[in-house]
């Protein structure tokens, strides 16, 4: 006999969906997701696709809905449809993480993990894209919480479980994943290596959400190796391509990479502009950590345009925050920058103090950021000599791990020690140098 239409519709829908959910039309991905929920009408099918309608909201940002989604569909499910409650915990896992609930999201990878391992031997694929995804969900935290060889490891058996179950969108984002952890360990020139390699197969893909990750690890990648006008390039195109595809969350990811060049090439008028703009749309994603980031970018741009008195409390609002304390990086890039607020106050033993409180992380940007600003409050207490040494173990260290951005910022503080600016000028040292 003839298929039911509305089945047809639904599979179609589905298709369609699944089709658009990376490209610039992920917005009538999420469309044609709701439509085929509303035409199916078991739990299993209901699960399936609200698995991928939750996947979806999350990339493109809305991940509140996506927690209450799975949430209420899980609450549909009998205990025994262990496959359909282990997907929605993979999704919602991915959601938890990018609300930055790191509790939550830790939680519900390890129940779908556990779940997983109860999927019947027919279901293999499925329950190794649940292993996947968790794992993942797994290594970010442990990647926030400067834990790298944990992160490393948890990430390996998310590509492992990838390739098992022969999910290319995935593999192609795990590596992009391991690509990231290579500039956490300071190899740059095996990461741009790697971007290289990269690039032409997720453009070939069609994954733009994907490429757009790429763009903002290649603008990292390419600023602190001085390279500011090619980063700036790369954090514009990561940001158009973001905003062709309606990702909120993803955009401000890539304001803050635009905006950090932007610093770096002394346009602050056009920095602050964009923070603005940022501060204006936060409230559409929820997320707490690229707000974070954000207000210590504006911190930044106080600081740059003489008002370090207003930088200290933007600082200590961004430490105040629950998703400061999950992320090492993020926690001592506030510390630091607030020790430099305090210099240019003239508050220069609070600054010392505080530097001294700074918890040693085996990071090599922190180091020598760390270094930079001991080199500042040497150069405030008059100390000439230690500002100038300081500043000659960044540059040799700087040159040796391809940080080359810190080697300007080390010749500029170099250079002011023969002759010291006022404290108030204190922040341009590092933050406005001339590019490569």
């Amino acid at each position: 006999g003839s298929a039911d239409p509305n089945e047809l519709a639904r599979r179609l829908l589905i298709l369609r969906g699944d089709l658009l959910v990376h490209t610039p039309r992920a917005q009538a991905a999420d469309s044609s997701y709701r439509e085929a929920l509303a035409l199916s009408h078991t739990t299993d099918d209901r699960a399936w696709i609200v698995f991928r309608l939750a996947l979806s909201l999350t990339q493109r940002g809305q991940a509140g809905e996506a927690v209450q989604l799975c949430r209420q569909m899980a609450a549909e499910l009998l205990p025994g449809e262990v496959m359909a409650l282990a997907r929605l915990g993979a999704a919602e896992s991915q959601a938890h993480l990018l609300l930055t609930d790191y509790a939550a999201a830790s939680a519900t990878a390890l129940q779908a993990l556990d779940l997983a391992d109860r999927i019947d031997a027919a279901h293999t694929r499925a329950a190794n894209e649940v292993r996947a995804r968790a794992h993942r969900v797994l290594s970010v935290i442990a990647h926030y919480r400067q834990d790298l060889d944990a992160a490393l490891a948890q990430l390996r058996s998310a590509i492992r479980s990838a390739r098992l179950a022969d999910v290319p969108e995935l593999l192609w984002r795990y590596e992009l994943d391991e690509a990231r952890a290579l500039y956490a360990r300071g190899e740059l020139t095996a990461l741009l290596a790697r971007c290289d390699e990269l690039l032409p197969r997720l453009q070939a893909t069609g994954d733009n959400y994907a490429v757009a990750q790429l763009y903002g690890l290649i603008a990292l990648a390419k600023i602190v190796r001085g390279e500011l006008l090619d980063g700036l390039a790369a954090a514009e195109q990561a940001y158009a391509t973001r905003e062709e595809m309606g990702d909120a969350h993803g955009l401000m990811t890539a304001s803050n990479h635009r905006t950090l060049a932007l610093i770096y090439l002394g346009r602050i008028g056009e920095a602050h502009a964009l923070i603005d703009h940022a501060l204006l749309s936060h409230e559409a994603t929820g997320d707490m950590h690229d707000l974070a980031y954000t207000l210590d970018k504006l911190a930044m741009v106080q600081m740059l345009e003489g008002d370090g008195l207003a930088a200290q409390a933007t600082l200590r609002d961004a430490l105040e925050m629950p998703a400061t304390a999950s992320d090492a990086k993020l926690r001592a890039d506030l510390r630091l920058d607030l020790a430099i607020a305090l210099i240019m106050e003239g508050a220069v033993e609070q600054a010392r103090q505080l530097l001294a409180e700074q918890p040693f992380q085996d990071d090599w940007q922190i180091d020598l950021d760390r270094r930079l600003v001991a080199g500042l409050i040497a150069l405030a207490s008059g100390d000439q000599a230690l500002a100038q040494a300081e500043a000659a173990e960044v540059a040799d260290r700087a040159r040796q791990s391809g940080y080359l951005l810190h080697a300007l910022k080390a010749a500029q503080l170099a250079a002011a020690a023969v002759s010291p600016p006022p404290l108030a000028r204190f922040p341009r040292l590092l933050w406005v140098v001339e590019p490569r």
